[in-house]
Protein backbone atom coordinates (compact mmCIF):
# COMPACT_ATOMS: atom_id res chain seq x y z
CA UNK A 1 0.00 0.00 0.00
CA UNK A 2 1.43 3.65 -1.08
CA UNK A 3 -0.40 6.58 -0.09
CA UNK A 4 0.38 9.95 -2.34
CA UNK A 5 -0.77 13.48 -1.64
CA UNK A 6 -2.43 14.66 -4.22
CA UNK A 7 -2.11 18.02 -3.40
CA UNK A 8 2.32 17.53 -3.59
CA UNK A 9 2.51 14.95 -6.24
CA UNK A 10 5.60 15.61 -7.74
CA UNK A 11 9.22 13.73 -9.93
CA UNK A 12 10.91 12.84 -6.33
CA UNK A 13 7.45 11.34 -4.87
CA UNK A 14 6.89 9.13 -7.95
CA UNK A 15 10.68 8.44 -7.96
CA UNK A 16 10.71 7.29 -4.44
CA UNK A 17 6.86 5.60 -6.05
CA UNK A 18 9.53 3.37 -8.64
CA UNK A 19 12.72 2.73 -6.38
CA UNK A 20 10.20 1.20 -3.61
CA UNK A 21 8.32 -1.11 -6.64
CA UNK A 22 12.17 -2.13 -8.12
CA UNK A 23 12.47 -3.57 -4.38
CA UNK A 24 8.93 -5.04 -4.34
CA UNK A 25 8.78 -7.03 -7.60
CA UNK A 26 12.74 -8.29 -6.64
CA UNK A 27 11.23 -9.96 -2.93
CA UNK A 28 7.65 -10.56 -3.80
CA UNK A 29 7.03 -10.24 -7.56
CA UNK A 30 3.20 -11.45 -7.46
CA UNK A 31 2.32 -8.82 -5.06
CA UNK A 32 -0.70 -6.23 -5.80
CA UNK A 33 0.05 -2.41 -5.27
CA UNK A 34 -2.67 -0.31 -3.57
CA UNK A 35 -2.28 3.41 -4.58
CA UNK A 36 -4.14 5.31 -2.24
CA UNK A 37 -4.63 9.10 -3.99
CA UNK A 38 -4.99 10.96 -0.80
CA UNK A 39 -6.51 14.82 -0.05
CA UNK A 40 -8.84 14.85 -3.06
CA UNK A 41 -11.62 16.57 -0.86
CA UNK A 42 -15.24 17.57 -1.41
CA UNK A 43 -14.44 21.37 -1.42
CA UNK A 44 -11.79 21.09 -3.91
CA UNK A 45 -14.41 21.95 -6.37
CA UNK A 46 -17.25 19.64 -8.21
CA UNK A 47 -17.14 15.77 -8.80
CA UNK A 48 -16.31 15.86 -12.29
CA UNK A 49 -12.96 18.17 -11.27
CA UNK A 50 -11.90 15.78 -8.53
CA UNK A 51 -12.01 13.01 -10.94
CA UNK A 52 -10.42 14.58 -13.12
CA UNK A 53 -7.43 15.25 -10.65
CA UNK A 54 -7.90 11.76 -9.47
CA UNK A 55 -7.46 10.03 -12.84
CA UNK A 56 -4.33 13.02 -13.74
CA UNK A 57 -2.34 11.23 -10.84
CA UNK A 58 -3.90 7.38 -11.45
CA UNK A 59 -2.37 8.22 -15.13
CA UNK A 60 1.34 8.95 -13.09
CA UNK A 61 1.28 6.36 -11.04
CA UNK A 62 -0.04 3.41 -13.08
CA UNK A 63 2.92 4.52 -16.02
CA UNK A 64 5.60 3.99 -13.57
CA UNK A 65 3.76 0.77 -11.94
CA UNK A 66 5.01 -1.90 -14.61
CA UNK A 67 5.70 -5.30 -13.93
CA UNK A 68 3.28 -5.38 -10.67
CA UNK A 69 -0.79 -5.07 -11.11
CA UNK A 70 -2.06 -2.18 -9.26
CA UNK A 71 -5.10 -0.59 -8.35
CA UNK A 72 -5.45 3.24 -7.44
CA UNK A 73 -8.06 4.87 -5.18
CA UNK A 74 -9.08 8.77 -4.98
CA UNK A 75 -9.49 9.24 -0.62
CA UNK A 76 -10.64 11.72 1.48
CA UNK A 77 -10.74 11.82 5.41
CA UNK A 78 -13.67 14.29 4.70
CA UNK A 79 -16.00 11.57 3.18
CA UNK A 80 -16.71 7.78 2.87
CA UNK A 81 -13.97 7.05 0.15
CA UNK A 82 -11.24 5.80 2.63
CA UNK A 83 -13.05 3.93 4.07
CA UNK A 84 -14.14 2.23 0.95
CA UNK A 85 -10.77 1.94 -0.08
CA UNK A 86 -9.45 -0.30 3.12
CA UNK A 87 -12.56 -2.54 2.27
CA UNK A 88 -11.81 -3.34 -1.28
CA UNK A 89 -7.79 -3.77 0.53
CA UNK A 90 -8.68 -6.28 3.10
CA UNK A 91 -10.72 -8.14 0.98
CA UNK A 92 -7.94 -9.04 -1.00
CA UNK A 93 -6.33 -10.20 2.05
CA UNK A 94 -9.20 -12.61 2.98
CA UNK A 95 -8.15 -16.37 3.02
CA UNK A 96 -11.23 -18.44 1.09
CA UNK A 97 -12.53 -15.13 0.33
CA UNK A 98 -14.88 -16.97 -2.30
CA UNK A 99 -15.83 -19.52 0.15
CA UNK A 100 -16.88 -17.00 2.53
CA UNK A 101 -19.39 -15.18 0.24
CA UNK A 102 -20.79 -18.56 -0.53
CA UNK A 103 -21.08 -19.14 3.45
CA UNK A 104 -22.82 -15.53 3.31
CA UNK A 105 -25.14 -16.26 0.71
CA UNK A 106 -26.30 -19.86 2.71
CA UNK A 107 -26.48 -17.79 5.25
CA UNK A 108 -29.10 -15.35 4.03
CA UNK A 109 -30.85 -18.13 2.51
CA UNK A 110 -31.36 -20.03 6.20
CA UNK A 111 -32.33 -16.37 7.39
CA UNK A 112 -34.58 -15.25 4.29
CA UNK A 113 -33.04 -12.56 4.44
CA UNK A 114 -32.41 -9.94 1.57
CA UNK A 115 -28.93 -8.98 1.99
CA UNK A 116 -25.43 -10.71 4.87
CA UNK A 117 -23.02 -8.85 5.02
CA UNK A 118 -20.08 -9.84 6.95
CA UNK A 119 -17.65 -7.18 8.19
CA UNK A 120 -14.19 -7.08 10.10
CA UNK A 121 -14.99 -6.70 14.16
CA UNK A 122 -12.18 -4.22 15.07
CA UNK A 123 -12.37 -2.03 12.01
CA UNK A 124 -16.43 -2.98 11.03
CA UNK A 125 -14.13 -3.07 7.49
CA UNK A 126 -16.32 -5.05 4.64
CA UNK A 127 -14.82 -7.93 4.61
CA UNK A 128 -17.87 -10.38 2.54
CA UNK A 129 -21.84 -10.03 1.26
CA UNK A 130 -24.68 -11.56 -0.15
CA UNK A 131 -27.85 -10.37 -1.33
CA UNK A 132 -31.05 -11.56 -2.56
CA UNK A 133 -31.55 -11.20 -6.28
CA UNK A 134 -34.53 -9.52 -7.74
CA UNK A 135 -35.17 -6.64 -9.54
CA UNK A 136 -36.33 -3.12 -7.78
CA UNK A 137 -35.00 -0.15 -6.35
CA UNK A 138 -31.13 0.00 -6.62
CA UNK A 139 -28.78 -0.59 -3.54
CA UNK A 140 -27.18 2.42 -2.66
CA UNK A 141 -23.55 1.80 -3.59
CA UNK A 142 -22.00 3.12 -0.14
CA UNK A 143 -24.79 1.56 2.05
CA UNK A 144 -21.89 -0.94 3.48
CA UNK A 145 -19.98 2.29 4.31
CA UNK A 146 -22.26 4.14 5.86
CA UNK A 147 -23.83 1.57 8.15
CA UNK A 148 -20.66 0.71 8.96
CA UNK A 149 -19.84 4.46 10.16
CA UNK A 150 -22.70 3.69 12.85
CA UNK A 151 -21.73 0.67 14.18
CA UNK A 152 -18.81 2.07 15.30
CA UNK A 153 -19.99 5.25 16.47
CA UNK A 154 -22.59 2.92 18.04
CA UNK A 155 -20.13 0.86 20.00
CA UNK A 156 -17.93 4.25 20.95
CA UNK A 157 -21.08 5.22 22.80
CA UNK A 158 -21.56 2.02 24.68
CA UNK A 159 -17.81 2.79 25.60
CA UNK A 160 -18.22 5.98 26.50
CA UNK A 161 -20.86 4.49 28.53
CA UNK A 162 -19.27 2.05 29.95
CA UNK A 163 -21.12 -0.79 28.94
CA UNK A 164 -19.57 -3.54 26.54
CA UNK A 165 -20.97 -4.17 23.44
CA UNK A 166 -22.93 -6.75 22.22
CA UNK A 167 -25.58 -6.74 19.80
CA UNK A 168 -27.70 -4.34 18.17
CA UNK A 169 -31.43 -5.13 16.98
CA UNK A 170 -33.73 -2.98 14.75
CA UNK A 171 -37.48 -3.51 13.95
CA UNK A 172 -39.46 -1.15 12.22
CA UNK A 173 -42.57 -1.94 9.36
CA UNK A 174 -41.41 -3.84 6.54
CA UNK A 175 -37.98 -3.95 7.40
CA UNK A 176 -35.74 -5.53 10.66
CA UNK A 177 -31.57 -6.24 11.16
CA UNK A 178 -29.73 -7.71 13.40
CA UNK A 179 -25.71 -7.09 14.05
CA UNK A 180 -24.08 -9.18 16.38
CA UNK A 181 -20.79 -11.00 16.73
CA UNK A 182 -20.06 -14.04 14.12
CA UNK A 183 -16.87 -14.80 15.24
CA UNK A 184 -13.80 -14.02 17.12
CA UNK A 185 -13.01 -11.59 14.45
CA UNK A 186 -16.33 -11.00 12.64
CA UNK A 187 -19.09 -9.21 12.83
CA UNK A 188 -22.17 -10.46 10.76
CA UNK A 189 -25.52 -7.92 9.74
CA UNK A 190 -28.19 -9.58 8.54
CA UNK A 191 -31.08 -8.01 6.97
CA UNK A 192 -35.13 -8.68 6.34
CA UNK A 193 -37.21 -7.40 4.66
CA UNK A 194 -39.84 -10.12 3.86
CA UNK A 195 -42.84 -10.23 6.22
CA UNK A 196 -42.92 -13.39 6.35
CA UNK A 197 -39.00 -13.89 7.88
CA UNK A 198 -38.79 -13.82 11.68
CA UNK A 199 -35.70 -11.75 13.37
CA UNK A 200 -36.42 -14.19 16.10
CA UNK A 201 -35.09 -16.94 14.11
CA UNK A 202 -31.93 -15.27 13.12
CA UNK A 203 -29.87 -15.88 16.04
CA UNK A 204 -30.30 -19.43 15.77
CA UNK A 205 -29.19 -19.65 11.87
CA UNK A 206 -26.16 -17.71 12.60
CA UNK A 207 -25.22 -20.32 15.48
CA UNK A 208 -25.79 -22.97 13.32
CA UNK A 209 -23.54 -21.16 10.76
CA UNK A 210 -20.64 -20.04 13.29
CA UNK A 211 -18.49 -23.16 13.07
CA UNK A 212 -18.20 -23.53 8.86
CA UNK A 213 -17.15 -19.77 9.11
CA UNK A 214 -14.88 -20.43 12.01
CA UNK A 215 -13.01 -23.03 10.15
CA UNK A 216 -13.08 -21.11 6.96
CA UNK A 217 -11.45 -17.81 8.51
CA UNK A 218 -8.97 -20.35 10.23
CA UNK A 219 -9.67 -20.57 14.00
Amino acid sequence: MYVFDSKSMDAKDLQYYRESLDSLMTLSPHATVFALVHKIDPKDGAPAEREALFRECEARVLARSAGLETRCFATSIFDDTLLNAWSAIVETLVPNVGVVQRLCADLRAACGAEEVVLFERATCLVVASAAHKEDGAPRDARRFQRISACIKQYRLSCTLAQFAFSAIELSAPGLAMLVDQLTETTLVLVVLSDPLARLDDVPECIDQARPEFERCLGF
